[in-house]
């Protein structure tokens, strides 16, 4: 083996490790990066052999008791020399001290299982095509969400992830050509979903709501926001059947699984309100 390390990865390099991610069949969005490396800086671990990245992973804190597991990625020619294994434990160690989660793909679940993770559900990505009208009728008022309203959206995300994440919402809610949307009614916010251009087509989440009729308000005015036809996925739990009804009502299709496991006991949530998750790479 040549000349090894694993050290923090710069900005500019993330770019190149999101290229190896929509190699995978990923799919990122076209503006996560900045989002992601904005939440913490030295979570993302990228692997050097001989002056060349050829792998890399991120292990980022959103609080000083939880993390998240993403971008576990090494280069297909130098697969199977153990490199994925050092910057796995690398990873384990900078989280050693907190609840953590991933979205790993299913026939690494017994990998993980072996460094203390669970699966709590597993994650199914739909695909469909943008609507231009609206076939459930509107209940409340579907309205523009941006930075000013993060108190709100913090509110109502902390009922379906188990962490106070507020730079990354910031972030998400600043992407350039997202949309954010929430629905109000009654004298208060319901739910919020976000839309945003992806390598292909666009993606949907976080999506929240109290139900599924509300859920699919949102993502029908999320949907209507874009051009008709337009490619789109969202990753809905299978622990919410409502979410996997809507997303086959709406004529979507699986094309996708992670599972979501957790190392420790994160806080509890909801999952009758989460219809689809914000993030394979965060959470």
């Amino acid at each position: 083996m040549g000349q090894w390390e694993i050290r923090r990865m710069r900005r500019e390099e993330l770019d190149q490790v999101v290229q190896w991610a929509q190699a995978e069949g990923w799919n990122p969005g076209m503006h996560d990066a900045g989002t992601y490396y904005a939440v913490d800086p030295e979570g993302f671990l990228l692997g050097v052999l001989d002056g060349q990245p050829i792998g890399a992973i991120s292990a980022v804190r959103h609080t000083p008791h939880f993390g998240f597991v993403g971008f576990y990625l090494v280069v297909p020619t130098h697969r199977g020399k153990s490199f994925g294994l050092k910057l796995w434990h690398a990873a384990m160690a900078r989280l050693a001290e907190t609840v953590s989660g991933l979205d790993g793909v299913l026939a690494r679940e017994r990998d993980y299982a072996q460094s203390g993770y669970v699966k709590h559900w597993q994650n199914i990505r739909y695909e469909g095509r943008c609507l231009s009208a609206m076939d459930e009728p509107i209940v409340g008022s579907v309205r523009r969400m941006g930075a000013a309203d993060l108190p709100e959206v913090m509110a109502l995300d902390s009922r379906v992830f188990p962490a106070q994440r507020q730079t990354f919402l910031r972030g998400w809610l600043e992407q350039p050509g997202s949309v954010s949307l929430g629905l109000y009614e009654e004298g208060a916010w319901q739910g919020f979903g976000v839309i945003r251009p992806a390598r292909h087509g666009v993606r949907i989440g976080p999506l929240q709501a109290p139900d599924g009729r509300r859920a699919q308000v949102l993502v029908q005015a999320l949907m209507a926001t874009q051009a008709p036809g337009t490619p789109v996925q969202i990753d809905v739990p299978d622990a919410n059947s409502a979410a996997v009804q809507l997303a086959e009502r709406l004529g979507m299709r699986q094309v996708f699984q992670t599972v979501r496991m957790y190392r420790g006991t994160p806080l509890a949530v909801d999952l009758s309100q989460l219809f689809g998750v914000a993030s394979f790479e965060l959470g």
